[in-house]
Formats: C-alpha cells, sequence, structure tokens
C-alpha cells in the first residue's frame, strides 16, 4: 500500500531506553517519536462501559499504515491528538498480485473516564 494522498499523519510513540537495569532489561525512558505520513484511519467501535459505579468510554481505531511502518505491540500512538495504546497484534500484508508489501495494519484503542 503507498501513501494515501489525503491520509492522515500520526506519530509512533516508543519508549527510548536509559540504561539497563541489574538483570540486563532495559529501562524505559522519555518517548521516542516517529511521524508516520499517508495513514487511513477508522472507527472501530466505542463500546461504554461501567466499571465500579465509574462511566468509562473505550474509543478503537483500525489503523493502516505504509508497508515497511515499524510499529510494534507495546508503542502508543497519537492520532488526532490523542495518545492510543497499540492493540493486539500488528499485521503487515503483501499483495497476492505482486508480492509488494502492501501495508501494515493495527487496532489503537484509548479508555478514558
Amino acid at each position: 500500500m503507498s501513501r494515501f494522498p489525503f491520509g492522515e499523519t500520526v506519530t509512533v510513540l516508543r519508549a527510548g531506553a536509559t540504561g539497563r537495569d541489574i538483570y540486563g532489561n532495559d529501562l524505559p525512558g522519555p518517548a521516542v517519536e516517529q511521524l508516520v505520513r499517508g495513514c487511513v484511519i477508522a472507527p472501530a467501535g466505542t463500546p461504554d462501559e461501567v466499571t465500579g459505579g465509574r462511566d468509562t468510554v473505550t474509543e478503537a481505531l483500525t489503523v493502516y499504515l505504509p508497508a515497511g511502518t515499524d510499529v510494534r505491540p507495546t508503542d502508543r500512538m497519537r492520532i488526532r491528538g490523542e495518545v492510543f495504546e497499540v492493540h493486539g497484534a500488528v499485521t503487515a500484508h503483501r499483495s497476492p498480485f505482486t508480492g509488494q508489501g502492501a501495508g501494515v495494519h493495527l487496532t489503537a484503542r484509548r479508555t478514558t473516564g
């Protein structure tokens, strides 16, 4: 999938490492930002929930990114000014006609309230 000419720009937020703990694991630091242009954003449903007598709203978006975009399930994304968590698997697609990368697909979610 090439970039859509009227697609949106999103920002991938990945925790940067500031060092390692005593077990050799990365210590999370400030987020490293990567702009991705030409993305398609579509609603994926907005179920309302009541948790412990408190109203919460979960917003989910389906995001299509250009082929080769580096996004991981542990990343966050800034979409239309709001920060979403990458929810579930990140899937890369190939064209069955050309074998070329056709794009990357994921679901982004955020809960408020």
